[in-house]
């Protein structure tokens, strides 16, 4: 009996401080929650520190114990996404092809909300100075993160039968070292492509292809943002994606 209550007794404000951090990371998460919420239903020009609060349910106080300025707000909202999609990717298999998991990743659910967040300022980018900056914003986070997560991935060692030892479930080569031949026919390229560099350009191609996506999409839906008119920015962004993945490809580390 004394051992079961022994864990109280030697440390027991354990309990309430796990409990007290998770509910401050639930109010963080829900106010930041809030202001991208805000954005999408009433435009960005509605974001004030007092309608974030309401939305979220807290005082304005509150929101700023937590949040120094509204754009930091929008900020926690991309990093709580991003948080997401850095566990939607850890459950991948480790040695998918690379491309294999971006269109996992854009195209499922987890990219419905990534859709949802470009199209939306998107929308109201030409016409609202904080909707672009707010894009420029979520786009520099995106490509920080994806690039990083990239590199991480490009320099762990691979698993499962490796393609010189033959060696099931054993740690292979890296995914960079497994680079493929230079074609002797076109100038200019190495042995191998730098595994950073390839990172920076796809996580920028990605943008790039999101970006172009979206400017037919304005152009095909006039902005109108429904969960019709964002299946069909998905189906285009998905498009883009198939035509910088066959460049990409030929040449992947």
């Amino acid at each position: 009996m004394g051992d079961e209550s022994q864990p109280n007794r030697t440390n027991p404000a354990a309990p309430s401080a796990t409990w007290r951090e998770r509910k401050k990371a639930t109010t963080r998460a829900t106010i930041a929650a809030a202001a991208f919420d805000l954005v999408r239903d009433q435009g960005p020009e509605a974001l004030t520190a007092e309608a974030i609060a309401e939305r979220a349910g807290v005082s304005r106080r509150t929101f700023f114990n937590y949040f120094p300025s509204v754009d930091a707000a929008v900020a926690g909202s991309v990093e709580s996404l991003l948080d997401d999609l850095t566990e939607m990717l850890s459950d991948r298999p480790a040695d998918e092809p690379i491309w294999d998991t971006i269109e996992a990743l854009m195209t499922g659910p987890h990219g419905t909300a990534i859709v949802e967040r470009v199209a939306v300022l998107g929308a109201t980018a030409d016409r609202s100075r904080l909707a672009n900056h707010l894009a420029r914003d979520h786009a520099e986070a995106f490509v920080g993160w994806l690039t990083s997560w990239l590199t991480a991935r490009l320099a762990a060692p691979a698993t499962g039968t490796d393609s010189v030892t033959g060696a099931a479930g054993s740690p292979s080569r890296t995914v960079a070292d497994r680079a493929p031949v230079a074609d002797p026919s076109t100038p200019h390229q190495s042995s191998s492509p730098d595994p950073d560099l390839y990172a920076a350009t796809l996580a920028g191609s990605v943008v790039a292809a999101a970006e172009a996506a979206l400017r037919l999409w304005l152009e095909r839906t006039g902005g109108t943002v429904t969960s019709t008119s964002l299946s069909t920015y998905q189906d285009l962004f998905a498009q883009a994606l198939t035509l910088v993945r066959a460049g990409f490809e030929r040449h992947a580390p």
